[in-house]
């Protein structure tokens, strides 16, 4: 497969903050290890770049693609829970803009805890993603009946906007990651 340019946009919210199963010491933590694991695999095996988006009650471009993996690992380092509020369909929308441009495949992985509370309607967000090309995967952290926003996933899924798996544990959230960047492990 050619490669491609992956924004990995990651929840750090308060609730991010907080353990869960075996997710330590928080969800936040967890995952950032477990994309850094992933990302260097793209970037060493595959050739892609990777990008990061960071939100809460606000979303933020933190790298555009790169190949370069200090400039990936650092910021990754550096993320840490940082407000209230979860505005996931600006983060979709900040990511799908870092896209512009690539004439490589456009990838959006996105890592919550399922709230939204804040920012674009999650539709809305996810249309103009897939309109400017990218292809969505959503993973959401915890019990399934407590992600808010899991019938507008499901529906999302159905209609084959966006694919969507739901973890539990580290090596759910392990897996789902290497098949949504379709990388190996």
């Amino acid at each position: 497969m050619d490669p491609s340019d992956t924004i990995y946009v990651i929840d750090a919210s308060l609730s991010m903050g907080k353990g869960y199963a075996d997710f330590r010491p928080n969800k936040l933590a967890a995952v950032v290890s477990l994309i850094s694991k992933v990302a260097m695999r793209k970037i060493q095996v595959k050739k892609d770049r990777v990008g990061i988006v960071v939100f809460y009650g606000l979303a933020f471009p933190v790298l555009p693609p790169t190949e370069n993996a200090e400039a990936v690992m650092r910021s990754l380092s550096l993320i840490m829970k940082t407000g209230e509020g979860s505005a996931l369909g600006d983060a979709i929308i900040e990511a799908a803009k870092l896209l512009r441009g690539s004439h490589r495949r456009k990838e959006i992985i996105v890592l919550t805890d399922g709230d939204l509370n804040m920012g674009a309607p999650l539709e809305l967000a996810i249309l103009f993603a897939v309109n400017t090309g990218s292809n969505l995967c959503i993973i959401t952290i915890g019990q399934r009946e407590k992600i808010k926003i899991s019938t507008q996933l499901a529906i999302l899924t159905k209609s084959k906007l966006i694919e969507w798996r739901h973890v539990e544990n580290v090596r759910e959230a392990l897996a789902s990651l290497f098949e949504c960047s379709g990388v190996q492990p």
